[in-house]
């Protein structure tokens, strides 16, 4: 995906076994990244950076996670530099990976990221 680009684009996909998302290295987009669907053995979902530098998604503090894996297996998230940072408290998170009523999952790959400037605090214990 090149610079300018939506990440709704992404988040509105049901990803597949597979699939893959090459984000531009050096492009940064602001917003969350949020995607859905599952790889199977073998044939991972993957979101990478592609090219020069990392690809930088930045929650700008209005989310509670800038990227989140939610009910995902089978996936591969490689090589994002990924920030958060927002004015006065809140929870925020810079990668979140969480199963919701999901059972357990497999293959979950969080490699090469460079996740910095996160200023977030817990409000509760319930995740």
């Amino acid at each position: 995906m090149g610079c300018g680009e939506p990440l709704s684009k992404i988040n509105a996909l049901e990803l597949q076994a597979g699939d893959r998302v090459l984000l531009q290295g050096g492009c940064r987009w602001e917003g969350q990244l949020a995607p859905k669907g599952r790889g199977a053995a073998g044939r991972p979902v993957v979101i990478e950076s592609e090219g020069k530098g990392r690809a930088r998604i930045d929650g700008n503090g209005k989310f509670e996670d800038a990227v989140v894996l939610k009910n995902m297996e089978w996936v591969e998230l490689r090589g994002i530099e990924v920030t958060n940072w927002g004015e006065g408290e809140a929870m925020r998170r810079g990668v979140d990976v969480w199963l919701d009523e999901y059972g357990r999952a497999r293959h979950i790959v969080v490699e090469g990221m460079y996740v910095h400037h996160v200023n977030g605090v817990m409000k509760d214990n319930h995740r």
